[in-house]
């Protein structure tokens, strides 16, 4: 199951999406999800109920997998034209359970991702990565030949998709890749990879985008 926990990474009470309320303080909903990439939908729903800023979210991710996979056959843009479309493509979609952070990112929501991992889980490497996520270029797919395929049929995106700036090879090898230069429309993504410490040793500071660490 999933377990993401989104805060504001900066005061909510600046935030005109996220006011604050008189009266009784409301309990933040809580969601269980059986397929990871149903968070997306319950984090808009929450944006929509104004549970949440629509902007500069942090989301702490404590998973053996990042997630931050991204479709090379869905188009970027529909994030914005039918999320509906979105969710059920996530789901059709092979390797769809793994692609709801960047979409999330690329709406404008998630400014920054903080990956918490198991020490057997190693798709990217340990560290703070200052990246832009934005709609690119169809292209190649990387990794060469599958299943015995020759050289010339090899995968191709084919629509102008969700692309990353980062160079690890987790989105080199998936084809998300791409130089933030070809990348229109982009949108600031901090994302922090650390291991998940052992019984009785703190959490590392945390860093928020506007850099104030907590």
């Amino acid at each position: 199951m999933a377990l993401a926990e989104a805060a504001t990474a900066s005061d909510a009470a600046t935030a005109p999406e996220a006011k604050r309320r008189k009266g009784p303080t409301r309990p933040l909903p809580v969601f269980v999800c059986e397929y990871h990439d149903e968070a997306l939908r319950f984090l808009h729903f929450c944006i929509r109920r104004r549970k949440i800023p629509f902007a500069d979210l942090a989301m702490v991710h404590l998973d053996a997998h990042p997630d931050l996979s991204a479709s090379t056959k869905l188009e970027a843009d529909r994030i914005y034209e039918d999320p509906h479309e979105v969710y059920a493509s996530l789901r059709k979609e092979n390797g769809g359970i793994a692609q709801w952070i960047l979409p999330a990112a690329y709406g404008g929501h998630l400014r920054s991702v903080w990956w918490v991992r198991p020490p057997a889980a190693r798709q990217i490497s340990d560290g703070f990565y200052g990246c832009h996520v934005g709609c690119g270029p169809p292209g190649p797919k990387s990794g060469g030949p599958k299943n015995g395929a020759p050289d010339g049929d090899a995968e191709a995106t084919a629509v102008e998709g969700i692309k990353i700036s980062c160079t690890e090879p987790y989105f080199v090898e998936d084809g998300i890749y791409s130089p933030q230069e070809a990348l229109r429309n982009t949108k600031p993504l901090d994302l922090t990879v650390s291991l998940l410490p052992e019984d009785g040793q703190p959490l590392p500071a945390w860093r928020s985008a506007g850099g104030a660490v907590s």
